[in-house]
């Protein structure tokens, strides 16, 4: 509901804006998928058409100025599995939609270990091969790195973290015998001395997935992203294409100070 409201906020300011003539900034919003299970072919067409009416696509790794007045998005999966070659890929290429697939270079091929939730939807899905990755049509799929092993980068030491962003481009560039200019965080948890370690490794763009507008300038280096699950709402999704629920960064940052000074409050009375 929030969202909602914030969303006709901001359509009757750019109404306001267009009556005095003001242009008005282009948008763009990054989708944050996974797998696309055979059952749910269906719910990612639908969601792909509400891409089509809504926004423009765009590919992942877009430099430039967007279009003023124009919504735009980029679609990414992560993990690499099976699932979105198979499923997705006829889709996109139905809607001529480029998509960019993030691979942990030591975890091709297998089933995702990384998931430690029993019931996790993702625990079957098969992450795609070496063979698989250097057979898949460059025209709508581009690659991205995502980490090694899929270690969470904020856990491990300095000298892990940096093997994870430089080892996995050099594999992956390898396999597929082009450069790998994107990397999303595993987990979508980063800070600015990741960042930069991904600046150094030759990286053109790196991805998280705080909920913000991304392409903000046409250099931008640190772009967010929109997690985006197959059962949502139709609602849901147009909100999320529309950038409204880009409030939610700063109402977590505010929580966060509020919760803060609760505790300093708290301790200063005892």
């Amino acid at each position: 509901m929030i969202s909602l409201v914030f969303c006709c906020f901001e359509a009757c300011l750019k109404k306001l804006k267009m009556v005095l003539g003001k242009k008005t900034r282009g948008t763009c919003v990054v989708l944050c998928y996974h797998s696309v299970p055979w059952d749910r072919v269906k719910r990612f067409k639908h969601q792909m058409a509400i891409l089509d009416r809504t926004a423009k696509s765009l590919p992942a790794d877009f430099q430039g100025e967007l279009q003023n007045g124009i919504r735009h998005a980029i679609v990414t999966f992560d993990d690499g599995y099976n699932s979105v070659i198979e499923n997705a890929l006829p889709v996109l290429k139905m809607y001529r939609i480029e998509a960019t697939l993030f691979v942990s270079a030591a975890r091709m091929g297998v089933y995702p270990d990384w998931i430690s939730i029993p019931d996790h939807p993702d625990l079957n899905e098969l992450t795609m091969s070496r063979e698989v990755m250097k057979s898949i049509p460059r025209d709508l799929i581009r690659f991205g790195s995502h980490g090694l092993t899929h270690a969470s980068l904020t856990d491990v030491d300095e000298q892990v973290a940096e093997a994870e962003i430089v080892e996995s481009k050099e594999i992956l560039e390898k396999v597929i015998n082009a450069p790998i200019r994107m990397l999303a965080f595993p987990y979508g948890f980063f800070n600015r001395r990741l960042v930069e370690t991904a600046r150094r490794a030759g990286y053109s763009r790196v991805f998280t997935v705080e909920p913000v507008l991304a392409l903000a300038t046409s250099d931008e280096f640190c772009s967010g992203r929109f997690e985006v699950c197959l059962d949502y709402w139709d609602i849901e999704f147009k909100l999320i294409l529309l950038g409204a629920y880009r409030w939610l960064p700063a109402a977590s940052r505010l929580k966060k100070r509020l919760l803060s000074r609760m505790r300093t409050d708290a301790h200063m009375m005892s």
